[in-house]
């Protein structure tokens, strides 16, 4: 027989690992101001007695809110509460990482993890159309203070630039080096967000649990004159995937409330 535990917000019943739960019910405490910012989580001990889990399940759920920034563990006196201070990125502002991460005045790298040339593939001709035959392919680990925060797969056309791999990518911005060798501006991008559960290979590039939820970001970027020049797909860690957006009400056939 499955033991309960005690929560509301907790249940062997719900799909969902215990300790992704437990993360989940702790930060929205947090979140709602039940566990104050600058206090203290309660010890391992007390909270295996709180959800009626064992030690392992409470340490994956406290690992899961030090890794999106909840908490802190503290050597010898406990785990801090951090408090929320989601960093938002604005999905009206065409800013690159690089230049999104200096408006918040965040530390950033960036690790080059793979470079090659394919070929196209039905995605890619379903994007770029068929005159494009072989394509740039850049994987980069992206971090914001010294943590990794986005994963990030790109393909760029080669007929935009002919020797792209003679730039370091891993210091410069592939939309400054399009601008600064071709005179490529980019006009606007196209961007679908979703939720996903990250690989157990993902996850060890970013440093979370294999299977955590992770917020999914395809984009297709274009240049002023409305051609496709860059497809991407990230997955964004939650130290940077807090978006925002401005939306206007138009009403149906004209018709006002």
């Amino acid at each position: 027989m499955k033991k309960n535990v005690n929560s509301s917000f907790v249940s062997t019943n719900n799909p969902l690992p215990l300790y992704f739960q437990i993360k989940e019910d702790i930060r929205s405490k947090i979140e709602s101001g039940q566990l104050k910012e600058g206090t203290y989580l309660p010890s391992e001990f007390k909270l295996m007695e709180q959800y009626n889990v064992s030690r392992p399940t409470i340490r994956q759920a406290v690992d899961l809110l030090c890794q999106e920034n909840y908490v802190e563990k503290q050597r010898g006196i406990g785990t801090l509460i951090k408090g929320v201070h989601p960093v938002f990125r604005n999905l009206n502002d065409l800013l690159n990482f690089n230049e999104e991460a200096q408006k918040k005045s965040f530390n950033f790298s960036t690790e080059i993890l793979d470079f090659q040339v394919v070929p196209a593939n039905k995605i890619l001709e379903d994007i770029f159309g068929k005159k494009e035959s072989s394509f740039y392919k850049i994987k980069r680990l992206r971090f914001l203070e010294q943590k990794p925060a986005e994963l990030v797969t790109t393909y760029i056309p080669k007929s935009l630039i002919s020797n792209l791999e003679d730039f370091d990518l891993s210091k410069r911005s592939l939309f400054e080096v399009l601008a600064e060798k071709e005179g490529i501006q980019i006009g606007h991008a196209e961007k679908m967000l979703k939720a996903v559960n990250v690989t157990e290979e993902d996850a060890h590039l970013l440093k979370i649990e294999p299977n955590a939820a992770v917020q999914f970001v395809k984009t297709i970027t274009y240049n002023t004159d409305g051609r496709p020049i860059e497809f991407s797909y990230a997955m964004d860690t939650n130290m940077f995937s807090h978006f925002k957006i401005t939306v206007t009400r138009n009403p149906i056939d004209g018709k006002k409330n």
